[in-house]
């Protein structure tokens, strides 16, 4: 994959657990992975770096953001996967040295919020309960969000959900309404 324009101009040095460095590469072969094999081997490979035993490490910003301008273009495998990175880059604690990790992510995540509330209307079923677990953890830390958060995920129930989507959007929801 050639390097994209965000790829560019977003600072790859920085470490993830245990030192690793994510390559553009490793994202983009993410990215335009083309089936389910090639989106699980490239997202644990980035996976690994971007988030570790609860704690999320400096090179999460520069996946997030490339990750987040990709989206669009992502196939339905990749896609997932992408979504979960981002889940878990706002869902969990910044490592020790990592700043403001987190929050940075969650800027980013939250600039994109129309993408996330689209795509749990129109994108592939499959996907809901990655867009319920952006949209969740976007709804608990913005306060001025959270009741965007629960409407949409009230009115995902008007979709054809699979396997226990409706069990995990009944329980963000609760969560939500009680924060």
């Amino acid at each position: 994959m050639s390097e994209t324009w965000e790829m560019a101009t977003l600072d790859w040095s920085l470490a993830g657990a245990d030192g690793t460095i994510v390559r553009p590469a490793d994202v983009g072969a993410l990215i335009l992975a083309g089936n389910e094999e090639q989106a699980k081997n490239a997202y644990y490979r980035v996976a690994d770096a971007v988030s570790h035993n609860g704690w999320v490490y400096p090179c999460a910003l520069t996946v997030v953001r490339t990750v987040l301008a990709a989206l669009p273009k992502c196939g339905v495998e990749a896609r997932g996967r992408c979504l979960d990175l981002i889940a878990d880059a706002i869902a969990k604690e910044p490592a020790p040295g990592a700043g403001q990790v987190v929050e940075a992510c969650l800027l980013e995540a939250r600039n994109a919020t129309w993408y996330f509330i689209y795509g749990i209307q129109f994108d592939d079923v499959e996907l809901v309960g990655s867009y319920v677990d952006v949209l969740g953890c976007l709804g608990k830390r913005f306060e001025d969000l959270r009741h965007i958060a629960v409407k949409y995920l009230e009115l995902a129930f008007t979709r054809n959900l699979v396997r226990n989507d409706p069990t995990i959007i009944r329980n963000t929801i609760a969560e939500l309404k009680n924060e």
